[in-house]
């Protein structure tokens, strides 16, 4: 039986409502299926790749875990689609998200080419997906079987424990300071650390993906379950348009 780790950096120690309702739910779910689960949070780490790598180091050494399940702070999702994940048994999962951007293009081209649509439907159909990497030459995404693709944002990511084993022995000397306790702190394991390649710097979930690739790995991402990602949003107002428009206010 699995014993799963759910890890979330938390920014000075805050995370959203949905995220916590979502959390709560999983907890029931695991427990309900006989699934172990421990959490753990970090909070006084404000450079994210840090705070994933220590995290990695609090999973590792967690006796008897062998999944270590990212869900960041922001997120809200369903906890069946959770283990759907976890009995699709791959190295390296994560589902899609949307980013904190509304396609606003889009959500006229779908209001249009579907007038009947609720409100609430054209709401999640207008997200902009660009929070993982296809296939090159990848047209279509399947919806009902994890697919490979060559990286993916760390929003809701089941990583196995053999990868980060596979990955300290294939980069011995990537290593970062660890908490310091004292004089003597200690170095840890550092595949979070973002990675100079294509010209630029990568972020720190891309750089992991690129890492597991170069040693062999697979990264597979599951497109079946709705996620949500809270954000901000600016809410413009302009009457005098409105009014021209003959838009009711309200």
């Amino acid at each position: 039986m699995p014993r799963i780790v759910v890890s979330t950096p938390m920014f000075n120690g805050q995370c959203y409502q949905a995220y916590v309702e979502s959390l709560l739910k999983l907890q029931f779910v695991f427990l309900q299926s006989g699934i172990e689960m421990a959490f753990h949070t970090l909070k006084n780490s404000s450079f994210i790749p840090k705070a994933r790598n220590l995290l990695v180091d609090m999973f590792m050494q967690e006796e008897g875990a062998t999944h270590l399940l990212f869900i960041d702070a922001d997120m809200s999702f369903d906890a069946s689609d959770i283990l759907r994940m976890i009995g699709a048994d791959l190295d390296v999962l994560g589902a899609i998200y949307s980013s904190k951007h509304i396609n606003w293009p889009k959500v006229v081209q779908i209001a249009r080419q579907h007038p009947g649509l609720s409100p609430q439907d054209l709401s999640w159909l207008a997200s902009a997906y660009g929070t993982f990497t296809p296939m090159s030459g990848q047209l279509e995404i399947p919806v009902d079987k994890p697919f490979e693709v060559q990286g993916i944002g760390t929003g809701i990511l089941l990583i196995r424990r053999a990868v980060f084993e596979k990955l300290e022995q294939a980069y011995p000397d990537l290593r970062t300071l660890g908490e310091s306790l004292g004089t003597d702190p200690r170095l840890i394991s550092a595949p979070f650390e973002p990675l100079r390649k294509y010209g630029g710097l990568l972020s720190e979930d891309i750089s992991f993906c690129e890492r597991w690739r170069e040693i062999g790995g697979r990264i597979h991402a599951c497109a079946w379950g709705r996620t949500g990602h809270v954000g901000t949003h600016e809410y413009l107002s302009d009457v005098a348009n409105a009014a021209r428009l003959r838009i009711p206010l309200g």
